[in-house]
């Protein structure tokens, strides 16, 4: 199974959602493409490219997919989310040193897979091979449940509508981290930990995004909003 036909089946997927909403929800992908032979960078690279597109480029309307994946078949449900550990975990492994018991789970159940999956003499190819097939199904499972959807025009409508709603409402943490940085930046704070702050006030931020009739307005009232924060707690030059 080669990259190639994942990264087309992925650029489909991306391709058709963001024609039907009019917006890039499904991000670019600008991570390092794996390159042959496959060995163990192209394993690393491969990892760290799959857990890219589906917790990060794909990760706005992968809730609302994997909702319309349950009204269908429980078993293709749980083959996705299966896989979708798998990727999870085997980032864990090729990518932190975090101590702790749930990053040691995840570390040991990666490497039991890629001992499985370079058994019988297959090596980190076999890896390779079985982890572009199983990241292949996935995507070729999010173009199924798009297209089975859509068939009606009525549907694809409220979908659209509904998807849209739903992404409007949603700040992922990168997001905030974002506007964090830059007004750490503006009131002269160096050395501050964006990630840090924003796990102390998420949920809060969250709901106040949610006092704004659109995006962009929540984002200007956000940035405020932390803005006055961060000076409250450490004043400007």
């Amino acid at each position: 199974m080669k990259f190639e036909l994942l990264q087309a089946a992925t650029s489909q997927f991306s391709s058709t959602v963001n024609e039907a909403l009019g917006r890039p929800v499904i991000k670019p992908m600008t991570l390092e493409i794996p390159v042959l032979p496959p060995d163990e960078l192209h394993f690393y690279q491969l990892v760290v490219w799959c857990y890219g597109f589906f917790y990060e480029a794909a990760i706005d309307v992968l809730k609302e997919f994997k909702a319309l994946m349950r009204q269908g078949s429980p078993e293709r449900t749980n083959r996705f989310d299966r896989a979708l550990k798998i990727v999870n975990n085997l980032r864990t492994y090729k990518v932190h040193n975090l101590p702790g018991k749930e990053n040691d789970n995840k570390r040991k159940l990666a490497e039991q897979w890629i001992r499985d999956a370079s058994s019988n003499g297959r090596g980190i190819a076999g890896a390779v091979e079985e982890l572009c097939r199983i990241t292949l199904e996935m995507a070729g499972d999010l173009n199924d449940v798009w297209k089975s959807a859509t068939q009606d025009m009525e549907d694809l409508k409220q979908l659209v509508e509904r998807m849209v709603m739903v992404i409007e409402k949603t700040w992922q943490p990168h997001e905030l981290d974002a506007i964090v940085t830059d007004v750490a930046i503006e009131i002269d704070l160096p050395g501050f930990d964006a990630k840090a702050f924003r796990d102390l006030h998420l949920e809060e931020w969250r709901k106040t995004a949610n006092c704004f009739i659109d995006r962009e307005t929540a984002k200007t009232g956000l940035r405020r909003h932390i803005r006055s924060l961060m000076q409250s707690k450490f004043g400007s030059s």
